[in-house]
């Protein structure tokens, strides 16, 4: 599932707020690891990197999306944050 065949089926609203959410949550995540980074070093666990991965899907859990449009949705949003 590509990110334009989830616009086409949901619309551009319900689309953009479940975007929204999900940049917001990535920039949160990533806020929140930076600065407990000590001295530019950040170490973290797999547990810790698979609990924050979650918590970016999950803000989309209140949307009517499958799996696979969750992650067309998630890439996009990754787009946007490494613009």
């Amino acid at each position: 599932m590509d990110f334009p065949s989830v616009v086409r089926k949901y619309g551009e609203e319900m689309t953009r707020l479940a975007l929204t959410r999900a940049v917001s949550r990535i920039r949160g995540v990533l806020n929140r690891r930076t600065a407990a980074a000590v001295e530019g070093v950040l170490v973290m666990t797999t547990e810790q990197l698979r609990l924050d991965a979650l918590q970016v899907a999950c803000v989309l859990d209140d949307f009517p999306f499958s799996a696979d449009e969750k992650c067309a949705l998630i890439d996009k949003a990754w787009e946007i944050v490494g613009r």
